[in-house]
């Protein structure tokens, strides 16, 4: 076997240190994609994508030996019957299987167009919004606030502090998030409607790389259907009773879980209460950095949650979204402050409308207030977080995501 090149070696114990960090090769794609990007940046591999040699295990290579060389390795490569030296074949008109290049081909790809269509519809989801959130204060009276994001310079340096301290947990988190949605429903890349598989991708470029041999097809799965795609909300008490270190441990639970979900594309909201309902980010727009100065402008005060109220408005809310399974995470101690009866009603009220509730008491004390308020739904459906483990709460968070039906 020929020494390897002494340029390559540094490259060599990159991708080794890559590939070392994830837990299977197979399954990690974010890892995938980084060894993909160190040989894009090293090697031209921007021709067109080709047919993999069988996979270790699989076809001729996976019979005994024979004694005769395996097919495509020999010492001379014929070119393909029909195709002329040096000549690459023609690329198809049509859009089905054809190379995504960005920007390569403006009569495929206009900015100007699609920028105009981006802000037409942002416009059209404001207004759409505003409208069903004055709606809603009527029909559920209670009132409804949507925060629009106060940037000075006390929020601009306690937003850098909260990204200094949770940037490893939100990376970690975004990562899971990626393979879950990757999982349930895949992640349309390169090839409109289609699946890239990047385990056999990275193969055959490794093979070209050693053997010189280019194959012919492509390596895509079969077009990729969204078999799950969770839409949910997230809803904390924000009353006269979560003051302190509460409400700081409220904030850093939606900077992480809200950063996180952003690596996302499902549709969730965030929302705050006592007195009043107020929304920190609509479930029908993306996620912005915005949302992040909303969440450290937030203080405790006022009475009460208004458990029946504010979760009728964030029931509608999510049924403007497209999604399934759907989810209602409330963060409280729950000392309800509307009619008991009717309180208790919430949760089986949501999970009969498809939009399963989960609640997190803070504080052990609250655990019989917690448990009296999902009665009829299963014990599942709430946990209890001591004050003193405040920082366990986005864990909670994403333990309730990924366990009982809203992402697993």
């Amino acid at each position: 076997m020929d020494p390897i090149p002494e340029e390559h070696k540094n490259l060599l114990e990159e991708v080794v240190a890559v590939t070392n960090t994830a837990d299977s090769i197979q399954r990690d794609q974010e890892v995938v994609t980084k060894i993909y990007q160190i040989f894009k940046e090293n090697f031209d591999i921007t021709q067109p994508i080709s047919k993999l040699p069988s996979m270790f295990g699989t076809g001729n290579h996976s019979q005994p030996g024979t004694g005769s060389p395996q097919k495509g390795y020999g010492k001379e490569v014929k070119q393909r019957e029909g195709r002329e030296k040096g000549k690459r074949p023609k690329k198809l008109d049509k859009g089905e299987g054809k190379l995504y290049k960005p920007n390569e081909n403006k009569d495929d790809f206009d900015k100007n167009k699609n920028k105009k269509d981006e802000n037409e519809r942002m416009e059209k989801n404001k207004k759409d919004s505003s409208d069903f959130y004055r709606q809603a204060e009527k029909k559920y009276d209670i009132n409804v606030y949507v925060a629009e994001p106060k940037i000075t310079e006390e929020l601009i340096e306690k937003e850098k502090s909260f990204k200094e301290m949770y940037a490893g947990e939100i990376e970690s988190m975004k990562r899971i998030f990626r393979q879950l949605q990757s999982k349930h429903y895949g992640d349309k890349m390169d090839f409109q409607g289609q699946e890239l598989n990047y385990e056999d991708y990275m193969e055959s470029e490794l093979e070209f790389k050693v053997t010189g041999i280019k194959g012919n097809g492509k390596y895509f799965k079969r077009e990729t259907l969204n078999e799950q795609r969770p839409a949910f909300g997230i809803h904390a008490d924000v009353s006269g009773s979560t003051g302190g270190k509460i409400i700081e441990g409220i904030r850093a639970a939606f900077y992480i879980i809200g950063n996180s979900l952003s690596a996302s594309d499902w549709n969730y909201g965030i929302y705050a209460s006592s007195n009043n309902l107020l929304v920190l980010k609509d479930p029908t727009k993306k996620w912005n950095d915005g949302i992040n100065y909303n969440i450290m402008d937030l203080e405790s005060g006022g009475g009460g949650i208004y458990l029946a109220s504010t979760s009728s408005v964030i029931l509608n809310d999510l049924k403007r979204v497209e999604g399934n399974p759907k989810g209602l995470i409330v963060i409280s101690d729950f000392k309800v402050c509307g009619d008991e009866d009717e309180e208790k009603r919430t949760a089986k009220r949501l999970q009969d409308s498809k939009v399963y509730p989960f609640y997190i008491a803070i504080g052990e004390e609250h655990e019989k207030n917690v448990r009296s308020m999902t009665k009829g739904i299963s014990d599942e459906q709430y946990s209890v977080i001591p004050t003193d483990k405040l920082y366990e709460l986005p864990q909670e968070m994403f333990r309730l995501f990924k366990t009982f039906g809203i992402a697993r």
